[in-house]
């Protein structure tokens, strides 16, 4: 007999369904359907960073993931990959865990002792702005809907430790900043592109120019009172013109949020490795009736020479 139902999972327990099936399948067929987990981590001063990211590919049947610290210039990176099933619902691979202690409040992030890399941490990341959402991003390419991903962020401190060549640093929510990303849908580059298409009709085939430009900016600002709001904005072009924009502003106080029309980044990059030296973003906002409003953020590099 044909199996037309997935396996359950213990999602599946609650009264939560939205499709015919079960939460071990998704509703799109379309391998580059992709759930991802993205968070960076970095000390206020500028010294150290970290980063851990999940991608689960429901359709291509696996779970990948990494884990990364850099301090200056050095990056040591921990990359891990297992088939999905039938661990469903595991947020971890190799040495890499995500735990959900607190929906949108209290998030655990883990690397265990490895062989790649002489780094691990245990590390407790705690909201302190609500979750934004980001424009959808819907993207038809020659016919295909070749982008469909709904996507949010949100900001909050850290604290725990991270241990690098067995020197441990400790993580103190007061001297560290955090950002997630939580995404889902049909994405573009997953997997390999097909080989079979006409020349110049992939995904990935306006994007090979030097006139492709991708940018995206997330931010935890405070005024001098206090609260904090969020400058973010995602977007990308090329030579056929802007493919994709989302800007917000966002406030921690009411958890609102003022669009932006555009965006003008100019900064400048280090050459060795493409780290933002600094420069200015020109916002521009809608102001009364045919009016705008444009607001500039300077940019300053903590350590422009690291």
């Amino acid at each position: 007999m044909t199996r037309t139902i997935a396996a359950l999972t213990d999602a599946d327990e609650y009264l939560i369904h939205q499709t015919a099936n079960t939460f071990a399948a998704v509703a799109e067929p379309d391998h580059s359907w992709t759930e991802k987990v993205w968070i960076t981590l970095h000390k206020k001063d500028g010294s150290m960073q970290a980063s851990f990211g999940l991608g689960k590919y429901t359709n291509r049947n696996i779970m990948d993931g990494f884990a990364g610290v850099q301090i200056g210039t050095q990056q040591r990176t921990i990359r891990a990959s297992r088939i999905l099933r039938p661990q469903v619902n595991v947020t971890s691979v190799g040495p890499l865990s995500y735990e959900i202690i607190e929906p949108y409040r209290k998030i655990r992030l883990s690397v265990a002792e490895n062989e790649a890399q002489p780094i691990k941490f245990d590390l407790l990341w705690t909201s302190d702005m609500p979750a934004f959402f980001e424009n959808r991003d819907r993207v038809v390419n020659n016919g295909r809907l070749s982008s469909d991903v709904v996507r949010y962020h949100q900001s909050g401190t850290i604290t725990g430790w991270i241990e690098v060549e067995g020197t441990r640093h400790e993580v103190k929510p007061d001297e560290w900043v955090g950002f997630r990303d939580r995404s889902w849908g049909i994405r573009e580059h997953v997997g390999n592109e097909l080989t079979d298409l006409p020349t110049g009709t992939s995904v990935s085939s306006a994007k090979t120019s030097h006139d492709y430009h991708f940018n995206w900016f997330v931010s935890e600002l405070v005024r001098p009172d206090g609260s904090k709001y969020d400058l973010a904005y995602y977007f990308r072009e090329s030579r056929r013109g802007l493919d994709y924009f989302s800007g917000q502003i966002n406030e921690q106080r009411d958890g609102s949020q003022q669009p932006i029309m555009q965006v003008y980044p100019e900064l400048t990059y280090r050459k060795s490795d493409h780290g933002v030296l600094g420069g200015k973003i020109y916002v521009m906002m809608r102001g009364d009736g045919r009016n705008t409003i444009e607001r500039v953020f300077e940019i300053e590099a903590l350590n422009p020479e690291m």
